[in-house]
């Protein structure tokens, strides 16, 4: 009976470990590599200690197991066969692909009842809301006081190094208070403070001038409206009203700029390292370059008169062209067994709380994977962590009961 009850008080010491653990992850995430790499490394070691302690080693049962089971079958089989380069291709699934699939795995194992989902999305709104406050601080004082970073080239950052990546942040977190307040899933108080957070984020949106983060935002908006017809057009013009009010003309140039293709240096600098990425990709078709390999190989494919050795720009592309059509369709097969899986449980959902949650989780990483067609989000580390972190608490939700 002893050595029951020890068990039971280490599995419970554990799961705290990692609940805790994964809480730190969360709010520390904008800010510092470091912290989130360890908080990773603590929660693994809690997770291995209490599988250890109930002498089995079960993962949580989704239906996104199955594709899940193959992206990592794929990524073994391009760090032993098709990779030019093992040592990186080793490196990136032990300290990447690995590491984002275990925190899918914990945050669906342990993110289970509404008070730890509640406790995390705390968390996660009172982080964007002082990256919010910093992005806001930085336009007006040319530096962040996260991390002392200036503007980029005339655009916010905020703790993050590049505004395109502060904007992914952003689009990711953005549809979670908007679902909790046109679906009224708490109080009137906490939807005060909710519409507050969202003025303030839309705003450091607008000022990251990152094309491809409004247009995904703009697609999860949708996403996040379509389960209530009615708010939708309020939605959308209380968008475009702060849109107009707030935009300096430096974002209504970026606006116009939509349709100017060929006229903004970035634009240029993606179609020509689309094209390279292309020919990489048509080289070896079917199962790539090797997994985390773009940046080695992409200067064999490159015009002679191009220096630059980056990432792909296009996050789809890249898979492309590290791991080939295989390990693309085995991701989008993870992508749609996804949103099958949250639209099917949204559809049988009673509780507010619950339903608005996943909408906007799944509006959020839906706005993530449209900007990441003009993006690196997936090649992120901050950014990557937060995708599958995000698909781990959705998961919990759609497994719960």
């Amino acid at each position: 009976m002893e050595v029951k009850i020890d068990k039971n008080r280490l599995n419970l010491l554990c799961e705290r470990i990692i609940e805790y653990s994964l809480y730190t992850l969360i709010f520390f995430l904008p800010a510092s590599k470091a912290i989130v790499e360890i908080c990773v490394t603590v929660a693994f070691i809690a997770w291995i200690i209490k599988n250890t302690n109930n002498n089995s080693f079960s993962l949580p049962k989704t239906d996104l197991n199955i594709p899940l089971l193959f992206f990592i079958v794929m990524s073994i089989l391009s760090v032993t066969v098709t990779t030019q380069r093992p040592d990186i291709s080793a490196r990136t699934f032990f300290r990447k692909t690995m590491e984002y699939v275990i925190i899918l795995f914990m945050m669906a194992e342990v993110i289970t009842t509404k008070k730890r989902l509640t406790n995390i999305l705390i968390v996660m709104l009172a982080s964007s809301f002082i990256v919010g406050l910093d992005g806001i601080y930085q336009n007006i004082m040319k530096v962040d006081f996260l991390r002392r970073f200036p503007l980029y080239a005339g655009k916010v950052t905020a703790s993050f190094q590049f505004s395109n990546n502060l904007a992914g942040y952003l689009i990711t977190i953005l549809p979670i208070p908007i679902s909790l307040v046109i679906y009224k899933a708490t109080n009137k108080k906490t939807r005060l403070s909710l519409i507050l957070l969202l003025a303030l984020l839309v705003i450091c949106l607008l000022l990251t001038r990152t094309r491809g983060a409004w247009l995904g935002f703009i697609v999860g908006l949708f996403f996040v409206c379509a389960f209530n017809g009615k708010k939708a057009i309020f939605v959308a013009i209380l968008f475009l009203i702060i849109l107009s009010i707030f935009s300096p003309t430096a974002i209504k140039d970026q606006i116009k700029s939509f349709t100017s293709l060929g006229t903004d240096v970035s634009t240029d600098d993606r179609i020509i390292i689309w094209s390279t990425a292309w020919q990489m990709f048509k080289n070896k078709p079917f199962f790539g370059h090797g997994l985390g390999t773009f940046m080695s190989v992409f200067g064999r494919y490159k015009p002679y008169d191009y220096n630059e050795i980056v990432y792909a720009h296009n996050c789809y592309l890249q898979m492309a062209a590290e791991t080939g059509i295989f390990g693309l369709l085995i991701f989008l097969w993870f992508v749609f067994k996804f949103f099958k899986s949250a639209i099917l449980k949204l559809l049988k959902s009673k509780d507010k709380f619950s339903k608005a949650t996943l909408i906007g989780i799944a509006g959020g990483i839906l706005a993530y994977l449209v900007h990441s067609f003009v993006d690196t989000n997936l090649y992120s580390l901050p950014l990557a962590v937060l995708f599958w972190a995000m698909a781990g608490l959705a998961t919990a939700r759609i497994e719960s009961k």
